[in-house]
């Protein structure tokens, strides 16, 4: 066992404690989240972004009218409650470890919608914000889904451009904000190949759709996006 994996179980010890409470878990469960604590699975959502909706419509609103690049989006948890302390956890409060219990369900997720790829990426994060975290949160869970799915992971995108907080901007601000800060990293493994994205949080879908078409134009196959969380349509118009 690598050093820094020895040091992570000693003060973050996963199958022991409940990652939602803490509590003392009777046995080592799959996910370390005791019976106790109820999660915000996504089980309604629209069925290209993967946004989770209140309606008994197949798609939301944008996508039935604008859409996306990619080809699919899934989520096995809505952005509220008690992930949004996890999603922190792992990207603020040396929650390093949580990355390898969020692609698991992440992994059930892969499965159950029949996504099929080539390769694993991720969306890149700005040096300085690796910097200070320590690591790429999206890159150390597409590490993790590398291992339980057994397909290679590789960094196809880099960031060119940084970009401002996306907190309090509507989906049109986020993508213009994030318009050009993305470029391919290495076009050999991307010609034709079918593309696994991995973030952590989908939002308004403008990350992933302008990685997305960065992809795109160097020539990948189909585009799948897989997230730990994503949002709820507030506004639904139908």
């Amino acid at each position: 066992m690598k050093a820094a994996r020895v040091i992570s179980e000693l003060f973050y010890p996963s199958g022991i404690k409940c990652i939602i409470c803490g509590d003392d878990l009777p046995e080592k469960t799959r996910y370390c989240v005791c019976s106790r604590c109820n999660l915000s699975f996504n089980t309604k959502f629209c069925l290209k972004c993967g946004r989770a909706m209140k309606n008994m419509a197949d798609y939301c609103d944008f996508c039935q009218n604008e859409g996306f690049t990619f080809d699919m989006a899934r989520a096995p948890f809505v952005y509220e409650n008690e992930i949004v302390g996890l999603v922190r956890k792992l990207k603020f409060g040396a929650g390093k470890y949580l990355g390898e219990i969020m692609a698991q369900f992440m992994a059930d997720v892969f499965y159950e919608n029949n996504m099929s790829a080539d390769v694993i990426t991720f969306v890149p994060l700005m040096k300085s914000r690796e910097r200070k975290r320590g690591y790429n949160q999206s890159e150390v869970i597409a590490s993790a889904l590398s291992a339980i799915l057994d397909i290679p992971e590789a960094s196809l995108l880099k960031r060119v451009k940084n970009t401002s907080t996306f907190a309090r901007m509507g989906r049109r601000e986020r993508a213009e904000a994030v318009k050009g800060a993305f470029a391919l990293s290495d076009e050999k493994l991307i010609k034709g190949s079918r593309v696994l994205l991995i973030d952590d949080v989908f939002t308004t879908g403008a990350t992933a759709e302008e990685c997305s078409r960065v992809l795109k134009e160097g020539g990948c196959g189909k585009i799948f996006v897989l997230t730990f969380a994503t949002s709820r349509i507030r506004i639904e118009l139908y």
